[in-house]
């Protein structure tokens, strides 16, 4: 079973995406070819030093810099991240969102006016739910915590508007880990 844990997503500083979480293997496919490895522990697993990213600071992500770029506007129109859809689909003809596909203006605006606003209302007002996406963390060598890729942008709105706590799932742990054992599992 992952390991779901509270974090105050301030205190979570470094960022190292998902490619770790996919060492060299996924479960499914260990579990077809019926391998067993050491590290791999329960739904979340060592990962061995050479393949554990490098964090970068949180700060530093389009991502991130999109979200409050949005949080600072003062209309949707005027943030970075409805230009950047806005580019999307006049140059392709369609702006995507993860799973959601707008393929004219109307579909942007309400992008914004019915999904974005109100998540951002709902987090601000009542933190996070039951029930919500949530958000994979992995545990360095030193025992931080380390944001991967799974539900960022409710992560980086909690973290902006300083909501606390903020369930987090742990999906991998540094192999020279020490301090993760105790504290964490």
């Amino acid at each position: 079973m992952v390991k779901v844990i509270q974090v105050n997503p301030r205190d979570v500083t470094q960022y190292v995406g998902v490619n770790n979480l996919r060492w060299p293997f996924n479960r499914p496919y260990l579990d077809r070819i019926g391998a067993k490895i050491p590290f791999l522990k329960h739904d979340y697993y060592h990962i061995p030093s050479a393949y554990y990213r490098q964090p970068i600071p949180i700060e530093r992500l389009k991502k991130y810099k999109k979200v409050k770029d949005y949080l600072t506007c003062d209309h949707y129109s005027h943030s970075m991240w409805y230009k950047t859809l806005t580019n999307q689909l006049n140059n392709k003809g369609v702006a995507i969102h993860k799973h959601r596909k707008m393929k004219c203006h109307q579909e942007l605006n309400l992008f914004f006016e019915q999904y974005l606003n109100p998540l951002i209302e709902s987090l601000h007002t009542e933190g996070y739910r039951s029930g919500e996406s949530i958000g994979l963390v992995t545990i360095g060598k030193n025992g931080e915590i380390h944001k991967a890729n799974a539900a960022d942008h409710r992560f980086f709105i909690a973290r902006i508007l300083k909501i606390s706590p903020v369930p987090v799932r742990v999906k991998g742990v540094h192999e020279k880990c020490h301090l993760a054992k105790k504290s964490y599992f």
